[in-house]
């Protein structure tokens, strides 16, 4: 993930997490950058719905003190 890179408001992006070790961690993470312009993490998870369907789940959350 580039360092750098600011997201446009109101998007972001996950990359796969090349770091998971267990299975409760995240298959991906990420940022995102919010309307009111503060940057949030993101992690996703791969999973299959009751029915079968694929899916991935979200998590959002603080960005753990971070600086620019």
């Amino acid at each position: 993930m580039a360092e750098n890179y600011v997201h446009p408001n109101g998007s972001g992006s996950l990359f796969k997490n090349s770091y998971k070790e267990k299975p409760n961690q995240p298959d991906y993470k990420g940022t995102i950058t919010l309307p009111d312009e503060s940057e949030k993490e993101l992690a996703g998870w791969k999973g299959k719905t009751q029915s079968g369907d694929v899916k991935l789940s979200i998590k959002i959350s603080d960005t753990n003190g971070k600086t620019e």
